[in-house]
Parts: C-alpha cells; sequence; structure tokens
C-alpha cells in the first residue's frame, strides 16, 4: 500500500483508481437516490390507502439493496470499460520498435546443422517447448554467392514478438526504426508484416544515415515526444531525446537463440518463457502508457527505470 501510495502522489492520477472512485462515487449517489425515490413512492402509497399497510418488510429492504447493488456494479464495470476505451483512443502512444536483437536475431553465416532443434529429447515427461520462427533471407551486409542466390542469413523470431506486435496494433500506433539497411528491412517486413497493417513508419539507416553514430530521434517517427516510447536493446539509441523516452529491452541474441533451440526441454522451456515474460512486459508497458491519466510516456518510463534499476 505504502509503495502505491507513493507512486500514486508522485504521478498524480495512476489507472485504475481515480477512474473507479469516479465511478463509485456515481453508482453510490444513483443508488441514495433510488432508496430516497423509493422511500417517497412509499410514503405515498400508504397515504392514498385507506387500508392498512404492513411496514416494509426486511425481506424487500434486502431485495431492493440487492437491485441497487447489482445494478451499481454494472455502472461500475460499464463506467470503467468506457473511460479505458476513450483513453485509449485519446491518448494513443507510438511505440517505435528496434529489430535486431529486440523482436529477432539474424545469424550470418548459419549452417542447417548448427541451427536446427535438438532432437534428443530429455528423460522428462514434459513436452518440448515449440521450435522458434524463422525464415531465410540473403543480407547483403554479408558476402553470399550472386549466381545461386542462397540465403546467407537465418531470421529466428523472439517467442511471442509477432503475437506482442499484435496485440499493441489495437490500441497504438506502431513504427519501426531500425539500423539495417533497406535490402534487408525489406525482407524482415515482408515476413513480419506481409500486408503492411501492423507499423505506420518503417524507417531503416539509408534514410537516417545518422543514427548508426547518432542515435534513434523520435522526432522523425512522430511529433508527439510525450506518446512515445522507443523499445530498443541499445541504450546509446535514446540520446537524441536525452534517454527520457526509451525502454531497455533484454537483447534477444544469438546465445539466446541457442538456449531456446538446443539442450534439454527443461532448459530450453526456461528460456523460451523468459522471451514471452520479456514480450509481455513490452505489451504492458506500452498498454499503461496508453491508459495513463496524465498523458504523458515519459512518467511511466521514468518508473519503469526507477523500478527495474535501470536509472
Amino acid at each position: 500500500m505504502f509503495a502505491s501510495q507513493r507512486f500514486h502522489s508522485k504521478y498524480h492520477s495512476v489507472w485504475p483508481f481515480d477512474y473507479q472512485v469516479i465511478v463509485l462515487k456515481i453508482a453510490l449517489h444513483w443508488r441514495e437516490t433510488k432508496m430516497r425515490g423509493g422511500i417517497i413512492a412509499y410514503s405515498k402509497y400508504i397515504e392514498n390507502n385507506d387500508e392498512e399497510t404492513p411496514l416494509l418488510t426486511a425481506k424487500h429492504a434486502y431485495t431492493m439493496a440487492s437491485q441497487v447493488l447489482f445494478h451499481a456494479r454494472r455502472i461500475t464495470l460499464a463506467g470503467t470499460a468506457g473511460i479505458t476505451g476513450f483513453a485509449t483512443y485519446k491518448y494513443q502512444t507510438d511505440p517505435v520498435h528496434d529489430l535486431d536483437h529486440t523482436i529477432l536475431c539474424s545469424i550470418s553465416p548459419f549452417h542447417d546443422d548448427e541451427t536446427t532443434p535438438n532432437e534428443e529429447s530429455s528423460a522428462s515427461l514434459m513436452p518440448s517447448p515449440p521450435s522458434l520462427q524463422y525464415f531465410d533471407q540473403i543480407d547483403d551486409d554479408f558476402p553470399y554467392n550472386h549466381k545461386t542466390l542462397d540465403p546467407n542469413t537465418r531470421t529466428y523470431f523472439r517467442p511471442g514478438a509477432r503475437t506482442a506486435l499484435k496485440i499493441c496494433s489495437y490500441f497504438s500506433i506502431m513504427h519501426v526504426y531500425t539500423a539495417a539497411q533497406e535490402s534487408y528491412t525489406n525482407n524482415i517486413m515482408n515476413e513480419l508484416d506481409p500486408d503492411r497493417k501492423i507499423f505506420n513508419k518503417v524507417l531503416h539507416r539509408d534514410e537516417y544515415p545518422e543514427i548508426v553514430k547518432k542515435g534513434k530521434d523520435l522526432r522523425v517517427a512522430t511529433e508527439r515526444l510525450d506518446r512515445a516510447i522507443l523499445f530498443d536493446d541499445k541504450l546509446s539509441n535514446f540520446k537524441p531525446q536525452g534517454y527520457e523516452n526509451g525502454i531497455a529491452v533484454v537483447p534477444f541474441n544469438a546465445k539466446r537463440v541457442k538456449q531456446c533451440q538446443f539442450g534439454h526441454d527443461n532448459d530450453r522451456w526456461e528460456a523460451y518463457l523468459a522471451e514471452l515474460k520479456e514480450m509481455a512486459r513490452l505489451v504492458g508497458i506500452s498498454f499503461w502508457s496508453s491508459i495513463h491519466f496524465s498523458g504523458d510516456v515519459r512518467k511511466v518510463v521514468h518508473w519503469v527505470r526507477g523500478w527495474s534499476g535501470d536509472n
């Protein structure tokens, strides 16, 4: 409770507490009005009838109270859902995602015998974790056979990344901002977003070469820095905005790929679930930023960094 109260005083209104207080006050006022109206109507009923009218019994009072509470709950739920929807619509965030080591990992050169799942099963009765989704491509940053055009790169998607991006697309306007070249980026977009419905802008180093040395300036992706979050595994990319808009992501590198693909099932499950947890964290941060009452995602970023010790 102490931590929640301290956070509330520091950042003013925080979902869902303030919204629920407002809705509950409305519901209680409605219940009081309903009860008062019932008593007045019942008094008039007694005055207009000559016959003796029994007093309001405990059963009738209990029934009335139950109905009032039932409708109060409905009003609370409906109000909460409505305010959430309104806040999400009004304060849509602009999550900006890096590609390599954030939502995927590309290995070049690769060999099929080194990048396929281990077929040896452990003695555990637990089923094996799902194999990583991947596709092969030509990355012209590395040597390749210009005659046969054989792929020289295998790109693995982080477990849960595609689902996480799909979920975020329902309540935010997403962009890609990568230091990779255009051809490599297009290959990934053809697999990750073939219909071009998930991402609004796709930015790469061929258009913005300064990102390689100066970092990723979010002003080229959105005009509202108070609604922009950059998810990246490199802290240096947060520099253009003074590190105020960046959330550091646990790198999904070749080592992490190997942990998810090889070894005993128990070790693979541990690595696989760790990646799912990281993707769930990014979804939670994006959604929280969308409904934060202040309308400034930098307050959420600051709190996340303080809580995780990234400052």
